[in-house]
């Protein structure tokens, strides 16, 4: 019974800890607009799943979509974000991160001329050159580069973690009734 306990327990702490705090981070080393770095929360939804910032990328029109090992779009990164910049319009950055409400997020990635499939691996990645396959190999003016730490698979939403818990709740009754049985 005391083992059941300790199961369950190490077995809740476990779930609440690998699903918290930060899931998504940028880092921009940028000559020209300067160095920008940001991150997105674990569970965050919304306005805040989503990092915008300028790099001199050419004003390259551009999408990167980021994927688990299925081939499942998990984050996008993408320039011409849908505000002005004030030299270039494609200097504009967007990452949007699970929970952001981008479309392109949970389908299959479809590489294109301005779209390319990166499958995340945990760590940052520098993606200064794939950029720069969509610019023409110029990379980011002045010099710098972008990196970005992608999670590679969804953060269980604030109710799967209760019903888990709830689930061990559960079998740990049952056991309790079996024991004093």
């Amino acid at each position: 019974m005391t083992r059941l306990v300790g199961v369950v327990a190490i077995s809740l702490a476990v779930a609440a800890s690998a699903h918290a705090g930060v899931v998504d981070q940028v880092v921009v080393s940028d000559e020209y607009y300067g160095p920008y770095s940001g991150s997105i929360d674990s569970g965050a939804t919304g306005s805040a799943a989503i990092l915008y910032w300028e790099s001199a990328v050419y004003g390259a029109i551009f999408t990167i979509d980021f994927t688990d090992s299925a081939g499942i779009v998990t984050d996008v990164l993408f320039s011409d974000a849908g505000w002005d910049d004030p030299v270039y319009p494609g200097d504009s950055l967007e990452f949007d991160g699970y929970y952001s409400g981008d479309l392109a997020i949970g389908t299959v990635c479809t590489p294109s001329a301005t779209t390319a499939c990166l499958q995340t691996t945990g760590a940052f990645q520098d993606v200064t050159a794939l950029i720069g396959t969509f610019n023409g190999g110029q990379g980011i003016f002045e010099g710098g580069d972008i990196s970005i730490l992608a999670d590679d698979a969804p953060v269980p939403e604030p109710a799967s973690l209760w019903l888990c818990g709830a689930a061990m709740l559960g079998l740990l009754g049952i056991a309790r009734r079996k024991a004093t049985a």
